[in-house]
This record gives structure tokens, sequence and C-alpha cells, in this order.
């Protein structure tokens, strides 16, 4: 029997604050119950947290699994995360299909990693699909200090006609 939109939010709650706690094992147990009975918003926590190795039973390889389902319900952060797991892998056009998608929801660090990915072909196509997505992030005024710098760095590279990774 499916728990209810309640419980399942209770039990989210409670993950939340485990993992505020720094008890990442815990909190997976708390997010596994909602994210399993289709509690979306639990979806991109569960893989954040397998990422992270917060359970030994669990490879890895299964925060894909998550981010994804989270990314199909519509989660920005779902989006993101799988976008640049895909790019990890060197994966690049799935990388871009979802870092855009999560561009598209406003997903401002997605921008930057999207940006990075078209910098990095060297084509000049995508050059200018960097510069349009690299301005925008900046010009939303989110971005940490770090991101901004990057992003400057970047664009510079673009100016200058210079790959960078």
């Amino acid at each position: 029997m499916k728990a209810s939109e309640e419980v399942l939010f209770a039990r989210f709650g409670e993950a939340t604050q485990a993992m505020d706690r720094g008890d990442n094992a815990q909190a997976l147990k708390e997010f596994l119950q909602p994210a399993k009975e289709g509690y979306r918003y639990a979806f991109n926590s569960v893989g954040v947290l397998i990422e992270a190795g917060a359970s030994r039973d669990i490879p890895k390889e299964d925060a894909l699994k998550w981010y994804r389902r989270a990314a199909r319900a519509g989660d920005s952060c779902g989006a993101a995360n799988l976008g640049t797991s895909y790019a990890a892998l060197g994966r690049v056009a799935l990388a871009r299909k979802w870092l855009s998608s999560a561009v598209t929801q406003g997903h401002h660090d997605a921008a930057v990693e999207l940006g990075g990915l078209y910098v990095q072909s060297g084509k000049p196509e995508d050059r200018v699909q960097a510069k349009q997505v690299l301005q925008a992030a900046i010009e939303s005024g989110v971005l940490m200090e770090s991101q901004e710098e990057r992003v400057r760095t970047l664009l510079q590279s673009i100016e200058d006609g210079v790959a960078v990774n």
C-alpha cells in the first residue's frame, strides 16, 4: 500500500534533517522510501547520496538512474546532475541534452557546465551557443564567485579563440 503524500513529505523532512546532520546513510534510508513510492522530490537526493557513497550496498552507477528519474519528473537539479555525470563519463551528447534541459528550467550552475562543454568542442557554432549560455548565467546574478570566475575565463577563451578544459 502506498503511503499518503503527507507521510512521504514527513519522511522527506526526516531525510533532509539527517542529511543536514551529516548522517548520509540515514538520509539515504529515509529518502529511499518516498523515492521508491514515486515521491519525485526525493529522486535527486537519492542520486546525490548514492553518488557520495552513502551506501556500500548500492553501486554508485545507480545514481544515474535516480538522476534520470528526477530529470524526467521535471527536476532541474536532477537534469543538471545527470548532465554533469554524463559529461564525466565522456558522453557529451547526453550531457548536453540534460544540461540544456536544466538550463531551460533556470538552473544556472548547469549553464556554466553546458557553456564549458560548448567551449571544449572548439566548433564555431558551439562557441556562439557557449557565449549565449554563459552570458545569461552571469547576468542572472545568482552565481557564486568561483562560478563567475569560471564563466569569465570561458568567455575570455571564446574571445581569444582558445579551447579551455
